[in-house]
């Protein structure tokens, strides 16, 4: 192929990347705008009801939720008499 037709397939297929991702997001961005909202509501009422838990805590727990279900599955396993094998 000649050097104009691969510059002139790039730059096709570049637009057609570039007009996809626009599509994408203009469908998509009002559902996630309302998700935001849903989540801050849920957060915030999440947080009334149990006043115990501080807004770091929470935020915390839902960034690393592994190291609080760990933490349960351990003492849940306890519990129930079942204990890891560990090497």
């Amino acid at each position: 192929m000649k050097c104009k037709t691969v510059v002139a397939i790039f730059f096709v297929v570049v637009a057609y990347l570039i007009s996809g991702g626009l599509v994408f997001r203009a469908l998509e961005q009002p559902e996630e705008s309302r998700q935001k909202i849903r989540i801050a509501e849920d957060k915030a009422k999440f947080l009334q009801r149990h006043n115990c838990v501080s807004s770091e805590e929470l935020e915390e727990l839902i960034q690393h939720p592994c190291i609080f279900r760990d933490s349960y599955e351990g003492t849940k396993n306890k519990i129930m008499g079942i204990f890891p094998l560990e090497f």
